[in-house]
């Protein structure tokens, strides 16, 4: 299977900051509400302080603004865009604040550890890149983010639960399917489907210790 078109990833969320510029339509969120909605149950799953942040998809670094403005300290802050513009908003915003690391992949940090890894509405938008095609990148991507991350990882998806509609530009995954995924690769996960939002999010603790084999 090929991989998907991430250029095209790219040049929406480019052409979405450009015409709204820092906002939450900047990055695609409908509004500032459910922005924040989705912000604070990430947040609630994170510990204060992080510690280093990875944010997979970072768009203009305003989750990280959300934490430094809900009281979480952040040692180091990296974060990942496929835009160019996306990035550069974040280095200008955040240069006198925790020490920023910017970069395009995952692969340019080589074998460096983080704390957390978030991936926060990164993984919503498919736009013509085939469902199976994508869900395949997807939880690739999900297992690098788990190697890298020493305590866990933060994602969300939309839901198939509850919905009598989908629109064609969006990934859309189980989250039966994906809890099951999860718990086989990981063990220590959580699922957060209990806010009005048609989506959900997943916890993988990764600092957890396996159990012992004896009761």
């Amino acid at each position: 299977m090929t991989d998907p078109n991430l250029s095209t990833i790219a040049s929406y969320y480019t052409d979405k900051l450009q015409k709204h510029g820092d906002s939450p339509q900047g990055v695609d969120w409908k509004d500032a509400a459910s922005q924040q909605m989705r912000y604070q149950i990430f947040a609630d799953l994170l510990p204060s302080p992080v510690g280093t942040l990875l944010d997979f998809g970072c768009g203009t670094g305003a989750f990280l603004s959300y934490l430094l403005e809900h009281g979480h300290s952040v040692d180091r802050y990296v974060g990942i865009d496929l835009s160019a513009t996306m990035r550069a908003c974040v280095e200008k915003k955040f240069s006198g604040g925790p020490l920023i690391e910017t970069g395009t992949s995952l692969e340019e940090r080589g074998e460096q550890s983080v704390d957390y890894a978030v991936a926060l509405g990164t993984f919503l938008v498919k736009l013509g890149n085939d469902s199976k095609q994508w869900e395949s990148y997807v939880f690739q991507t999900i297992e690098k983010l788990a190697v890298m991350a020493k305590k866990g990882v933060l994602f969300n998806f939309m839901t198939t639960v509850g919905i009598d509609f989908r629109m064609e530009h969006l990934f859309y995954k189980s989250p039966v399917e994906t809890f099951d995924w999860a718990v086989k690769k990981f063990r220590y996960v959580s699922v957060q489907h209990a806010y009005p939002l048609y989506e959900y999010t997943v916890f993988i603790n990764r600092s957890q210790p396996r159990r012992s084999s004896s009761i």
